[in-house]
């Protein structure tokens, strides 16, 4: 006899997957026995500081951040969560530099804080508030789909991305939008999602002109 204990993990909402038909249920029942839900590097902020001086010391590297640096740090998505933050002290610590500034971090953080920047500025230009960006955000990444996306639905994502906008916010910033003709907003089970306009305007705020004049 064999005993075996099997241990997975994943990035994505594996019981969205199934409810979509795009990971097989059978699997996922026999594999969910223990369920243990690790939140994201980007949805405790606050662990970052900790987490970066704890691979530091353990490498035992002894170069500062600007404060500059430390906030495109602490700002950074963090796509790779805790292995890329501990690629990014690595690499910080092989420059042998004392003193780190925004522009001797590597790249991706210091094009993540070039985008947060003009992105916040287009937010600015657009007249929408940062709330009803984030809203307009969830429904410009689910403009592909089929179904439409509901005021609780749009609050969770905006959590799973370390946002916190209120039901209340959402529903707001749903009347905004589809007073400027960005959203079409239904009422029930139907959803809100983004007319034409409305994701053009998306595309323009998360990628740029380019990107929006581009899209067919």
């Amino acid at each position: 006899m064999i005993n075996v204990r099997i241990l997975t993990s994943s990035c994505e909402d594996i019981l969205r997957l199934v409810r979509e038909g795009r990971f097989r249920g059978d699997l996922f029942y026999r594999l969910n026995v223990i369920s243990l839900s690790v939140p994201s590097l980007r949805e405790r902020r606050s662990d970052i500081p900790l987490l970066f001086r704890h691979y530091q010391r353990r490498l035992d590297a002894d170069f500062k951040l600007t404060a500059r640096a430390r906030q495109a740090v602490i700002q950074h998505r963090w796509e790779g969560n805790v292995q890329e933050l501990i690629n990014c002290v690595e690499y910080l610590h092989y420059t042998g530099l004392q003193m780190i500034d925004l522009d001797d971090l590597p790249q991706s953080i210091r094009a993540s804080r070039e985008q947060s920047e003009q992105r916040e500025e287009l937010v600015h230009g657009s007249g929408l508030t940062r709330q009803e960006f984030l809203v307009l955000r969830e429904l410009g990444e689910n403009y592909r789909e089929k179904k439409g996306l509901g005021r609780r639905t749009i609050v969770e994502r905006c959590a799973a991305r370390g946002a916190v906008v209120s039901e209340h916010e959402t529903r707001s910033a749903l009347i905004k939008l589809a007073g400027l003709g960005y959203a079409d907003v239904q009422t029930g089970r139907g959803g809100s999602r983004l007319t034409e306009q409305g994701y053009l305007q998306y595309r323009n705020i998360v990628y740029g002109d380019e990107a929006a004049h581009s899209w067919t």
